[in-house]
């Protein structure tokens, strides 16, 4: 016994040191490794981060590109169990990067990283009192390197993330923030990244580069519907990752670009032995779906053979039971509802189709919601603008559709006080908290907005908060926060 204790002492003394020793040791071949890890190579790049560990076993790079590999293992899978066969690995290359040396700003910066990566997979996979510890260690090792080099590019970008982050967290997660004094800024925190990324020494690193563009446009199109400048825009090759590819289309399907991203994703690469994002052949289908292709049925089935997670399976049979029922399959369309109620709603996206499958929209309606998603907006709106068609939407959930629609079109063709008639329309018509009702309320804020009706904005914004509970709420919530954000800062 206690021969194993002394074991135990000399194996833990011996990491200690280990841990003390590391370094930070830039080279092509870290550059190359983490390219692998960006094409989600997943097994290429293990191998190479073994030899670089045999031959430089002090290099603290090496468990910094382990760390974010670790995710891609933990998040593609699309399960908890994946995550929880992970974690204890993640947390020991966690544990080494943190223990570098601390004069180094890669130090605090990786560590901040992964402590964020961490909050991000508890959040999704673990528990709300992980995601909120993790997101505070974060920021703890960011005030480190925040008084250390402030100016430095990497400190400025991570400063900015954690801001941005931070600023528009949704009402669940503001009484820890507030609890321990954590404060965000969007306006700020999307300022300190993007001067950060037009640094030149930044761009050097390409280590850290290509993954803060990534995450730069992921804010952008999450908080502020924003993709006017792509992933690719910055330099970053999508193409060989269907993890970064999904991103891009993301945002070209927010520009409104469906046959663009139809056409990247029916062209992305299969070779490689690349892992394949889990959502691919889900959101290929969905753009296809979009304008009504008679292929769109063909991704959703192989969605559904070889994602090995529970999420979204209710969500593909209802875009199933679309597409067969806008083609007039009704006895195939009908199939697919049923099918739809034999599974458990595990999902955002589940939680919408069976709030979908329960209204039964006219068939109409969701033909312009389609046409909409993909940017087909005056096809979407000869739909909504025909009488014959307004004459059959007589429930109030088919009244709040149209005008919320309507809204949407008008809005993102600038045609504002229409669309803020619709909007309006839409409000009254609201009978229950849903998606529908509060993203009329966000838009009726970013028209009051444009028209400098500060305090119609704020109420409007506010209302968005005071709604909870359906599909997506969070992701508006951080939106009205943003928004709130914004006209604090025209009235001060």
């Amino acid at each position: 016994m206690h021969l194993q204790r002394i074991l135990l002492w000399g194996c833990l003394l011996f990491s200690a040191l280990a841990l003390r020793a590391g370094q930070w040791d830039h080279s092509a071949r870290i550059d190359y490794i983490q390219q692998l890890v960006l094409d989600v190579r997943l097994d290429l790049a293990e191998v190479e981060i073994a030899k670089l560990r045999k031959e430089e076993p002090n290099n603290l790079y090496a468990d910094l590109l382990t760390g974010r590999l670790l995710f891609f293992r933990s998040y593609l899978p699309d399960h908890a169990q994946a995550y929880a066969q992970h974690e204890a690995a993640f947390d020991l290359c966690l544990k080494k990067v943190k223990s570098g040396p601390h004069k180094a700003v890669e130090t605090q910066i990786a560590s901040s990283e992964l402590y964020l990566i961490k909050a991000f997979l508890e959040m999704r996979y673990g528990s709300s009192l992980g995601t909120a510890w993790n997101g505070y260690m974060a920021w703890d090792e960011l005030e480190i390197a925040i008084k250390r080099a402030p100016e430095h590019p990497l400190v400025r970008y991570g400063n900015g993330l954690l801001l941005a982050t931070v600023g528009s967290l949704p009402e669940n997660y503001q009484f820890f923030t507030r609890l321990i004094g954590m404060k965000g800024s969007v306006s700020k925190g999307l300022e300190l990244m993007e001067k950060a990324l037009q640094d030149p020494a930044l761009k050097n690193k390409k280590v850290f580069y290509d993954e803060f563009a990534y995450m730069f446009c992921q804010v952008r199109y999450q908080l502020e519907d924003d993709s006017h400048k792509l992933l690719s825009s910055y330099g970053v090759k999508v193409q060989g990752s269907s993890f970064l590819l999904y991103m891009e289309a993301l945002q070209l399907l927010q520009r409104g670009e469906n046959d663009r991203a139809a056409e990247l994703l029916m062209n992305r690469p299969t070779d490689g032995g690349r892992m394949v994002h889990p959502y691919m052949d889900l959101f290929t289908g969905k753009v296809l779906l979009n304008r009504q292709d008679p292929m769109a049925a063909k991704w959703f089935n192989r969605y559904l053979q070889h994602y090995k997670g529970d999420n979204h399976l209710m969500a593909v049979q209802r875009y199933l039971y679309w597409h067969y029922g806008l083609m007039g399959a009704m006895e195939q369309a009908e199939q697919h509802r049923k099918l739809a109620f034999t599974h458990t709603k595990h999902s955002a996206m589940d939680q919408q189709a069976l709030e979908d499958l329960g209204d039964a929209l006219p068939w109409s309606l969701i033909r312009a919601r389609l046409l909409f998603d993909g940017g087909y907006d005056e096809q979407a709106l000869v739909i909504l603008n025909d009488p014959q068609n307004q004459t059959r939407y007589k429930r109030p959930v088919d009244r709040l559709e149209w005008h919320y629609r309507r809204g949407r079109i008008l809005f993102r063709q600038n045609q504002l006080s229409t669309a803020q008639q619709d909007f309006e329309q839409a409000v009254a018509t609201c009978v229950e908290e849903r998606f529908n009702c509060a993203n009329s309320w966000l838009h009726l804020g970013f028209i009051a907005e444009e028209q400098k009706a500060w305090e119609k904005a704020k109420n409007c914004f506010e209302q968005v908060l005071d709604q909870a509970g359906f599909a997506y709420f969070e992701g508006l919530q951080q939106k009205a926060r943003a928004g709130l954000e914004r006209i604090r800062q025209q009235q001060s």
